[in-house]
């Protein structure tokens, strides 16, 4: 029987690995770029993805310096804090090619309404 601390907490970690696939993918990365970037194997970064390790907090650290996020930003994982900060739509943004820098500007109007 698995106990209910047990149960939340793997449901806790599954909603870090969600952040830290859903960083990586707005970001563009691949998980070989994220290993690079963090100085990691590739292997590694895959199997923490997957559920089949538990990092460290230390290495949450350099996953998070690799997809250039502060640390706490791969725990804000409730809805409220689950939106992109303004930071990060900017860098979001600024990597677009110019042609569609305009149709982010529209979409984000759109949004705001």
């Amino acid at each position: 029987m698995v106990s209910r601390m047990a149960k939340t907490d793997k449901n806790i970690d599954g909603k870090v690995i969600a952040r830290i696939v859903r960083l990586r993918e707005m970001k563009g990365l691949t998980q070989r770029e994220l290993a690079n970037r963090a100085d990691m194997q590739h292997g590694y970064v895959a199997r923490i993805e997957q559920g089949e390790v538990n990092p460290t907090l230390q290495t949450l650290g350099r996953i998070a310096r690799g997809i250039g996020v502060p640390l706490v930003s791969l725990f804000a994982v409730d809805s409220d804090s689950d939106a992109m900060s303004k930071r990060e739509l900017k860098a979001l943004i600024d990597a677009l090619p110019e042609e569609m820098v305009e149709k982010a500007g529209h979409i984000l109007q759109i949004l705001g309404r």
